[in-house]
């Protein structure tokens, strides 16, 4: 069951309180405050909404929004609560982490470096952003760049224009005004027949959009950057250039594109000339690999499960328990092994294991390391695992 905004896909499993909800989403981000109509409006529909969640028997509640409400009841739903965290300072998360710990739930983070920047703070599960992966990328492609993304300071759209100017390319500019104040003085006057600023569109639009230019350009100006478009953009083959900031630098290598100091306009435009030698195909498919929504779904699921615990685990001092995961593969089997669920046969290693690759670098230890001593948070028995055995040869 979704609750979500009137407006969301009327296909999905809309519940019936959905059309309240567009007051209940994130009330600081537009102002309101305590005592506000539209806060309070907010408020009892959130309550609407988690009171139908504790009536309706289910097994998790899956969290997107940022009010604290969900965080407040979570001991009280009957189910598991999984929030996905915000961007640190969150007004709502901050203070209920320090008076009420270990009582909120558990936490989603949607990246290793937006999993490092709550990790003084709380403890989280990696699950990597998903999107729809083509079958192959656009066969027609223009010489033109692209840009996406909410108009505002935080997303320096006059940057992405001046780079584009720097190498002599068209930009074509997608996405609302945030901020009006900064798109007339910053964007407004930079617009012209080699900047072209096309409104917002629709998912589709946008898709075609991005499967047409020949680079995707990237200019968040704040550190918590999630990456959602440049995830989008390869998952289409178009490769991406990119300020280095966030979880932009888990995105993008020298096979999807090029980085840039954050701010540098003249590096940025390096970047874009690096990012045009990229062969579609290949980002393409390093963002299946590592971004499919069929896999965000599987590490969802996974999470959502019941926790049991293993039947075979004993108390034991003379080893330690696994290390922290390093990435999305040690990651999923580290959690498998915690849970005592199956290593699934069709386990995805991402490829080809390369000697600087920490992430299945570690993975591969640990199988190694479950047949000698093993580690005190797994059942002594998976060394036998045919699920091991066969991820531990693939490596």
């Amino acid at each position: 069951v979704l609750y979500a905004h009137p407006a969301s896909d009327p296909a999905l499993p809309l519940a019936p309180v959905a059309a309240e909800l567009d007051l209940a989403l994130p009330v600081h981000a537009s102002g309101a405050a305590a005592g506000e109509p539209s806060f309070v409006s907010g408020y009892l529909a959130m309550e609407r909404i988690l009171d139908d969640v504790r009536d309706g028997a289910y097994d998790a509640l899956h969290n997107l929004t940022t009010h604290p409400l969900p965080l407040l009841r979570a001991e009280q739903l009957g189910c598991a609560v999984f929030t996905t965290l915000p961007a640190p300072g969150d007004p709502w998360l901050e203070p209920l982490l320090r008076r009420r710990p270990g009582r909120i739930g558990r936490f989603v983070a949607q990246s290793w470096t937006h999993r490092a920047a709550w990790s003084d703070r709380v403890s989280s599960e990696v699950v990597s952003l998903g999107v729809r992966v083509p079958s192959q990328p656009a066969q027609e492609r223009g010489d033109h760049l692209v840009w996406a993304g909410r108009i505002g300071p935080r997303t320096g759209a006059h940057l992405a224009i001046l780079a584009a100017r720097t190498v002599g390319r068209t930009l074509r500019l997608i996405g609302p005004v945030d901020d009006p104040g900064y798109h007339a003085t910053q964007v407004e006057p930079l617009l012209g027949p080699d900047a072209l600023w096309l409104g917002d569109l629709d998912a589709p639009s946008l898709r075609r959009e991005l499967a047409r230019a020949a680079v995707a350009v990237s200019t968040p100006c704040e550190a918590d950057a999630l990456g959602r478009f440049a995830i989008e953009a390869m998952s289409e083959g178009t490769p991406v250039a990119a300020f280095d900031q966030g979880s932009l630098r888990e995105l993008v290598d020298h096979r999807t594109g090029a980085l840039a100091p954050a701010g540098d306009v003249q590096a940025l435009a390096q970047a874009i000339e690096r990012a045009t030698r990229c062969d579609p195909y290949e980002v393409q498919e390093q963002a299946r690999r590592a971004h499919a929504v069929e896999g965000m779904v599987d590490r969802y699921l996974q999470l959502f499960r019941p926790r049991r615990e293993p039947s075979l685990v004993v108390a034991r001092t003379d080893v330690a328990a696994l290390p922290e995961p390093r990435g999305p593969v040690s990651a999923r089997l580290f959690q498998a092994l915690r849970c005592g669920d199956p290593v699934a046969a069709g386990f995805d290693t991402g490829g080809s294991l390369a000697p600087d690759d920490e992430d299945r670098q570690l993975a591969l230890y640990v199988l190694l390391t479950l047949g000698q001593r093993g580690f005190a948070d797994v059942a002594i028995d998976r060394d036998d695992d045919l699920g091991c055995i066969a991820l531990r040869q693939r490596l």
